[in-house]
């Protein structure tokens, strides 16, 4: 390995180190240390002088990794930067992105140019930025920092970050439930009721960030979701809809980086999930977006007037980028369905379709709700009775079930959700009503149990809000991949007196 002070070539060495999405670079430490102290940010570039040169960014580790034998790497560089037998690496100190200047302005309260906003969006894509400088411009543009014409440039960046798909001769329809409600997994229904009365819906999800599961980590449990655009468009083509993770299509790139920062921040502003959601509808096609709001005490949106600025913001940024876009305010009290996790989630989903005895009747009828608001936004229908007919016959004659199945064969084929090793029920312990669940509260215990890392794991409600209940009965199940998953989230359960809410005084007189 030959270096001098600040930069240093040699050959690449996988370390096999899973470092997520961060690149990593390690280098030695003592005498063989080319002068790159942990922490700084080098660009490292393969294949230099032939025709097909290989560059990233990355934050350099020092230590025994890498050796005097080579350039020490993550797993997720090593597969970034695909070096060939026999390839060097040069990695050179980077420079602080310039833009941070503007993510400093952002802090201080100063609106950002559309130019800006570009070069912000620009260097986190190209992953200038370090997860510490993407986590500080989500914090700095968090929370009314942001003004709608900001808003607006924040999409119009993170759309041309990445690709777009188009759909001639279609009018593609899309939808997307702010969240915050455990157990609402209305998408591969509707889409299934969609595509099945003729409606194109070309669906690209995400997966969990907050909450126990992702509509990409639920459909995942069914059928395969990870492709690319080219696949996609053949599903579609045949089907007239699919589902699938929209992280493998290269939409807006730089979102699923600010995305990352959100999770970590817990973070979730009225800016960022209007730019994110437009930008990859926008990146997918869709002429035409449905965005369901629900509404609750401990949903994600938690007031009538915070739905109110999400409405009015995004009709704003909608109409900037060229989306005919329609709202709806739902009831978000209570979680929907029995299941919360992304097995538990696809059996309730797989239930309605089925039309089975036991299926949640709240989670069909929020999925015909939402399907007749589609099928009236693509056209087909201009009276709201007949569209909830139509959506409400495709689900009882079968025709939603056979394409939904059609969907997951066109992605690769139809799979059983799996089953928890371990389910440990919680029973109550004296007469009582149930009053409701804190929704929140409810995707920390699944969370606890494994969901969604571990798809089978997650929390199965056994009572609704208004039932009765006695000592010994069974409020919920504990599903997880392990007893020491099962036992977190029970000792967590334990302690939330709040996480069912529980009546007695109702119960003992009744």
């Amino acid at each position: 390995m030959d270096g001098t002070k600040g930069e240093v070539a040699g050959p690449l060495q996988r370390e096999g180190i899973d470092s997520g999405d961060e690149f990593i670079v390690f280098l030695p430490d003592g005498d063989g240390s080319p002068g790159l102290p942990a922490r700084t940010r080098v660009r490292i570039c393969v294949g230099q002088g032939t025709a097909c040169p290989r560059e990233a960014y990355a934050t350099v580790y020092v230590g025994r990794c890498g050796g005097a034998a080579g350039i020490g790497v993550s797993e997720s560089l090593w597969h970034a930067l695909a070096p060939r037998a026999g390839e060097w690496a040069m990695v050179k100190r980077t420079p602080p992105p310039a833009s941070m200047a503007w993510v400093r302005a952002t802090m201080l309260g100063h609106a950002l140019p559309a130019e800006a906003m570009r070069e912000v969006v620009g260097d986190i894509a190209a992953r200038r930025y370090s997860p510490i400088e993407t986590a500080a411009f989500v914090a700095a543009s968090a929370h009314g920092n942001l003004a709608s014409r900001e808003v607006a440039a924040l999409t119009h960046a993170l759309i041309e970050s990445g690709f777009r798909l188009a759909w001639p001769g279609r009018h593609a329809i899309d939808k997307h439930c702010i969240g915050g409600l455990p157990g609402n997994r209305t998408t591969p229904i509707v889409v299934a009721i969609a595509a099945s009365l003729g409606v194109t819906m070309p669906k690209a999800s995400s997966r969990a960030i907050t909450s126990a599961a992702g509509t990409a980590d639920v459909m995942e449990t069914m059928a395969p979701v990870v492709m690319d655009a080219a696949r996609m468009r053949r599903v579609v083509e045949q089907e007239n809809g699919c589902v699938v993770w929209s992280g493998g299509l290269g939409f807006a790139p730089a979102d699923d980086r600010l995305v990352r920062a959100q999770r970590e921040l817990d973070v979730n502003a009225p800016a960022h999930i209007v730019a994110s959601v437009l930008a990859k509808k926008v990146a997918c096609g869709a002429s035409s977006v449905l965005i369901d709001i629900p509404v609750g005490p401990t949903a994600k949106v938690r007031t009538r007037e915070e739905a109110e600025v999400l409405v009015d913001l995004f009709a704003q940024v909608a109409d900037d980028v060229g989306l005919a876009v329609r709202t709806l305010v739902t009831d978000g009290t209570h979680p929907v369905g029995c299941g919360i996790g992304p097995a538990l989630e696809a059996r309730d989903v797989l239930a309605v379709l089925h039309g089975d005895a036991e299926a949640p009747a709240d989670l069909r009828e929020r999925s015909v709700q939402v399907a007749a608001a589609v099928l009236m936004l693509s056209g087909r229908y201009t009276s709201e009775i007949a569209a909830r007919e139509a959506a409400d016959h495709a689900l009882t004659s079968g025709m939603a079930r056979a394409r939904f199945e059609g969907i997951c064969l066109a992605q690769g084929g139809m799979r059983e959700p799996p089953r928890a090793r371990c389910v440990q029920v919680v029973h109550a312990t004296s007469n009582a009503l149930v009053r409701g669940f804190d929704c929140r509260m409810l995707a920390r215990l699944a969370r606890l149990a494994g969901a969604p890392e571990f798809p089978e794991a997650g929390v199965r409600l056994r009572v609704r809000p208004g039932d009765r209940v006695e000592p010994g009965q069974p409020l919920l199940e504990l599903h997880g991949p392990s007893m020491g998953s099962i036992e977190s989230a029970a000792g967590y359960a334990a302690v939330q007196s709040d996480l069912v809410r529980l009546d007695h005084k109702e119960g003992a007189v009744a």
